[in-house]
């Protein structure tokens, strides 16, 4: 009995329509649906290509597989180097994201004298590139025998996403033999939607659109939810669409705590300060340096109301006494920064950061002031005084580490010699800066530059700056810096210490000199006439 093989039912499935569609050969034969045949190499069964066999079946051949009644295709007798073999190809008009059912049907059996033989029912799958076995049967008409089977979640597998097709394969790998074709079909089964409401899964964390039809139900997107130490996720139990759920990020994490120069990372879910990257390029020129040599020079990192930062830099000083450190890690709120190497005055300048980034020159009229030298017993008191012309001829001729930060090697050369006199004297009663000038604005109200070194009359000063007892020094052969005998190191003895050795004395400092000896002949002179 013929009957019409080409449907279309609807079904419903939780308010989404369902569609069937029979796809064969009764209609659109040789228009979007082809059979080929008869025969592929017998080496290749299945082939490893989706076009063989490819002489398509003529109209009298298309009639008789386009229902399911008495009638079927015979391939013939097929031997030698080639197999029977039989291709259809369908285009359907599914979108293959729609289809949710897939059904091959082939119906037929074996012709030829051979029996037992086995034909394979085969379907072509476009994500893998290679024929899948449908089924098989052994069967020899009448009866056909059915081979087919269902795919569901691989639907979309078997057809081409560009053009809809579905391509099937029937072959006998049996040597003169033949296959029989009395029908075949392709049944699609495809749901269809209208409208987002008839895609609800009824799971808060997804997303129900409908698409050209298709539902699509995609995780809600909680990515803009979470912050940079916390990831956001969807609550199953919470309302429609949310990201309720907060799960810290590892710790360590890199983040911004959006404060400007400094590294952050993340702890416990909170973004939490790591470390300052401001960075102060500080060119240095120290004064008196004739030998190339590494010094420490001691920087003084101060923020107005912050905490200091005092850092030892070892500098490679060349034998002009320049050198650049680069500090890293710098706060980039710091305002001031000082320097002072073993044997100068202290230098400090204001600081501008331009991109986290702030440069410092202390050279030339700015450069590191000689003369402040230091002992094991007495310290750098920022101010180049008669102790530290002490220090000087007490240890006159004597070598020294010139590496040392301790002692009088003003020039580096390894000998406290003349030549440290020579670089120190031009600098006495000269007074370092402080660390720092804060508040940061001056009675002008303009940010402060520079503080300069400033240089005092000797009757200004107190008397342990220009005459101090020999044994108010501390430290063996203190002596030998008394060099008028009296007990006392005081300007005096440098005028001595001058004539001595055939020193030029500096005009600023014979001028302090002669104030001196006139204020002590003043003094003198009225306690005589007292």
């Amino acid at each position: 009995m013929r009957s019409l093989v080409l449907s279309s039912a609807v079904l419903l499935s939780a308010r989404v329509a369902i569609a069937q569609t029979d796809y064969d050969f009764h209609i659109n034969a040789g228009v979007d649906r082809f059979a080929y045949g008869v025969s592929i190499a017998s080496a290749f069964v299945p082939p490893t290509t989706n076009n063989v066999p490819n002489t398509e079946f003529v109209s009298g051949e298309y009639s008789v597989i386009g229902f399911d009644d008495e009638f079927s295709h015979d391939t013939g007798v097929v031997g030698g180097l080639n197999r029977a073999a039989v291709r259809f190809t369908f285009t359907i008009s599914e979108a293959p994201a729609t289809v949710t059912q897939l059904e091959p049907l082939w119906k037929g059996g074996q012709s030829g004298t051979a029996t037992g033989t086995v034909i394979e029912f085969w379907i072509w799958n476009w994500r893998t590139s290679v024929y899948d076995l449908v089924g098989s049967t052994t069967t020899t008409p009448p009866p056909d025998a059915i081979v087919t089977t269902t795919y569901t979640t691989t639907a979309a597998d078997y057809i081409n996403s560009a053009t809809g097709q579905v391509i099937l394969l029937v072959t006998n790998a049996a040597d003169n033999n033949g296959i029989l074709t009395n029908y075949v079909r392709v049944r699609v089964f495809a749901g269809g939607c209208s409208i987002d409401a008839d895609c609800n899964d009824n799971d808060p964390c997804t997303v129900d659109t409908c698409n050209a039809g298709a539902c699509q139900n995609n995780p809600v997107d909680c990515s803009a939810a979470g912050d940079q130490c916390n990831t956001a996720s969807c609550d199953p139990a919470g309302p429609d669409g949310n990201c309720n759920i907060l799960t810290p990020v590892a710790d360590g994490t890199v983040c911004d705590d959006g404060v400007a120069c400094t590294d952050a990372v993340c702890s416990a879910g909170s973004c939490v300060f790591s470390a300052h990257t401001g960075q102060v390029t500080v060119n240095v020129e120290v004064e008196g340096i004739s030998n190339a040599v590494t010094r420490n020079v001691t920087f003084t990192i101060t923020p107005c109301g912050g905490a200091v930062d005092t850092r030892v830099v070892p500098l490679s000083l060349d034998a002009a006494g320049l050198a650049t450190a680069v500090l890293s890690n710098v706060d980039a709120t710091a305002d001031w920064l000082a320097a002072q190497e073993g044997h100068t005055l202290r230098r400090s300048a204001a600081l501008t950061f331009t991109n986290c980034a702030a440069t410092v020159d202390f050279t030339g009229a700015s450069r590191l002031i000689a003369g402040d030298f230091q002992t094991t017993v007495i310290a750098q008191d920022n101010l180049v005084d008669i102790t530290d012309f002490s220090i000087l001829a007490a240890r006159l001729n004597q070598p020294v580490d010139p590496v040392s930060e301790l002692e009088a090697d003003a020039t580096a050369n390894g000998m406290q010699g003349t030549e440290d006199f020579a670089a120190i004297q031009p600098n006495f009663f000269i007074v370092g800066d402080a660390a720092n000038a804060c508040p940061l604005f001056s009675s002008r109200g303009g940010r402060v530059e520079r503080l300069d070194p400033t240089r005092v009359r000797v009757r200004e000063m107190s008397r342990p700056s220009w005459r101090i007892a020999v044994e108010a020094l501390g430290f063996a052969g203190a002596e030998r810096a008394d060099l008028t005998g009296d007990g006392y190191v005081d300007l005096a003895d440098v005028r001595a210490f001058a004539r001595l050795y055939g020193l030029r004395l500096d005009d600023q400092l014979a001028a302090r000199i002669s104030d001196y000896e006139r204020t002590t002949k003043s003094r003198r002179s009225t306690r005589d006439r007292r």
